[in-house]
């Protein structure tokens, strides 16, 4: 079975997690690809191609798969029916179809608790691992240790949803969680020209993705001894493993701005508190 990538880094740890729970019911190995019509290939891709490889789960790129997927896209802008026809030719299934175990590629996010926590103890290790390789190699994340060795961590997510439907998180709504004995570190995917005109209070460092990379970033955020999360896949990663650590972490109830409470239906997670939020008008 073979399983298309699908945007970042956090988005891809859930389908890795799904991947790796479907290969050890069929006890058949998983491909994950990419390809370069559906996402970008560069240094991250790599990395979490390299840590997370294993009999269980293997990554490659494969543009003609994704060549073909592309194609069928477009068929299906003018014409479902011819498109059905070729998915069942070519046994392509989508997330929510009751027979994907029959598929030979399978398209989808899979952001739901329930394919991490199936094998919860697994998947804790082995992204444990893979962190501490990240970590030992990074100079950047050795200076920033000696400089908090202790810290909590708001994830402040910018940049693309600045304007789109899943909205920008009212600061106010996660500033009553702050610990004030605790330094502030902010993540955020926008610019630090940015951050003052959503905060209401003042942070002890921002980091940008200039200067480190999502899994840098993913680091940092396990190593917090408080997590304060957003809308994001990869704030769910990190309220995960830093609730695993035993520290308290926050992602909010609402994850888009239609006020859907994502974070009950889906990505629960226990030992992680939710946070009612309200979002930023007229951005």
């Amino acid at each position: 079975m073979k399983i298309q990538s699908a945007g970042r880094l956090g988005n891809n740890l859930f389908i890795w997690a799904y991947a790796y729970g479907f290969s050890i019911k069929s006890d058949k190995r998983v491909s994950i690809f990419w390809d370069k019509y559906h996402s970008e290939i560069g240094a991250e891709e790599l990395e979490t191609a390299n840590f997370l490889e294993s009999k269980y789960v293997h990554f490659s790129q494969s543009n003609l798969l994704g060549a073909v997927l592309k194609f069928l896209d477009w068929i299906r802008r003018f014409a479902r029916w011819p498109y059905a026809c070729f998915c069942f030719a070519l046994r392509i299934g989508t997330e929510g179809e009751g027979t994907l175990h029959r598929r030979s590629i399978i398209r989808g996010y899979f952001q739901e608790s329930k394919f991490v926590l199936a094998n919860e103890s697994s998947i804790n290790m082995m992204l444990s691992n893979a962190l501490d390789k990240v970590e030992n190699k990074s100079l950047f994340l050795k200076e920033f240790k000696t400089k908090f060795p202790e810290y909590q961590v708001i994830h402040l997510r910018l940049g693309d949803y600045v304007g789109s439907s899943f909205g920008v998180i009212d600061s106010a709504s996660y500033k009553r969680l702050l610990d004030p004995e605790l330094p502030i570190v902010i993540c955020t995917n926008g610019a630090k020209t940015e951050i003052s005109e959503f905060l209401g209070f003042q942070a002890d460092y921002v980091i940008s993705p200039e200067e480190s990379t999502a899994w840098e970033t993913l680091v940092i955020f396990t190593n917090a001894t408080r997590f304060i999360g957003v809308n994001s896949t990869l704030s769910w990663w990190g309220a995960f493993l830093v609730s695993r650590r035993g520290f308290p972490a926050y992602l909010p109830q609402h994850w888009n701005l239609n006020m859907q409470s994502d974070f009950a239906n889906k990505l629960n997670i226990n030992g992680v508190s939710a946070y009612e939020n309200a979002f930023l008008q007229n951005l």
